[in-house]
């Protein structure tokens, strides 16, 4: 029987944290309980260095030290190949963007993204943070970032900790309050992204803005 996808990727994962280490200095299946005790790659990268200590027993603080390091040149190497001011004309670019970024919290975040008026990123930030099921925002908290910053248009964002972006019924109706806000103040939203675990679903893409 082939491996499945799932057994690939993460046979895949382990050679690339073992090739830190001399062959043998840390066991496959040491990695493979870190992977698995921090939720998966992403909440790993995203991860303190107390959390992934705490989820890996069999695994010395120096070399702990050195996974985290590893993970974190990673990160700002992409956040830095996507921070030039080019344009983000699609969904998909708002996703690549956003994922250094944001990752996939454990709990549900709202963001918001500040554009000129050629969509080129002004300002990213975090205007809310919830629990696992849901993140309750207000206008106030998601328009006071794009008028401090002077951005004629925006794009939301939130995160969903289970997995699976497919929006709620909650998610279609704040999108609504968010373009009527917006209109009223003129500024334009372009889109509302949610975040899964390695995927995304644009609500402007399906037809809601």
């Amino acid at each position: 029987m082939e491996p499945s996808t799932t057994e690939i990727i993460k046979n895949d994962l382990v050679e690339l944290i073992e090739n830190l280490f001399n062959t043998g200095e840390i066991k496959p299946e040491s990695i493979r309980e870190l992977i698995c005790k921090n939720g998966g790659l992403s909440r790993l990268i995203s991860s303190g260095e107390k959390t992934v200590k705490s989820a890996a027993s069999l695994i010395s603080d120096k070399k702990i030290r050195r996974i985290t390091s590893a993970l974190e040149l990673g990160k700002r190497a992409l956040i830095e190949e996507t921070t030039r001011g080019e344009a983000l004309l699609n969904a998909s670019e708002v996703f690549q963007y956003l994922v250094p970024r944001i990752g996939w919290p454990e709990a549900e975040e709202f963001w918001v993204l500040a554009l000129d008026v050629r969509q080129r990123p002004i300002f990213l930030d975090m205007v809310a943070k919830g629990t696992i099921e849901e993140v309750n925002v207000t206008m106030a908290q998601i328009f006071k970032l794009l008028i401090k910053v002077g951005a004629p248009r925006g794009i939301c964002c939130h995160t969903h900790p289970s997995g699976d972006p497919a929006p709620s019924d909650s998610d279609i109706s704040i999108t609504d309050s968010i373009l009527e806000a917006g209109r009223l103040l003129g500024i334009s939203i372009v889109d509302h992204i949610i975040l899964g675990q390695g995927t995304y679903v644009s609500l402007a893409e399906k037809g809601y803005l």
